[in-house]
């Protein structure tokens, strides 16, 4: 998430299906088949995920089948996961790949 910010830009927030379509393909196209951290989490209630960007309950979300699972009781951070075509809750500390969304800023 750092790493968007200090681009001037956030986690990418998939907000409908045409979105994570071409999002997908984007990383198969690229032979990337791991999961990716979007922007979106549950950290502060349980089940309940928010858009980091605005804390607003995502509208949007085409989750891998039996998840969201918090598995540990600790994966509170969406991903998606490419392999499987769908969203994913993860450790917030795991490793993957990111994807950002340049903020338009009015001139």
């Amino acid at each position: 998430m750092l790493a968007c910010y200090q681009m001037g830009a956030e986690l990418l927030e998939l907000q409908h299906a045409k979105e994570e379509e071409w999002f997908d393909l984007q990383n198969r196209l690229r032979n990337e088949m791991t999961e990716v951290w979007l922007g979106a989490s549950d950290i502060k209630e349980e089940g309940k995920f928010v858009y980091v960007s605005n804390a607003e309950k995502i509208y949007y979300a085409q989750w891998v089948r039996r998840r969201p699972d918090n598995i540990g009781k600790n994966e509170h951070c969406l991903t998606y996961d490419v392999a499987l075509k769908g969203m994913n809750d993860a450790k917030c500390d795991s490793r993957f790949n990111y994807a950002c969304n340049e903020q338009r800023k009015n001139e």
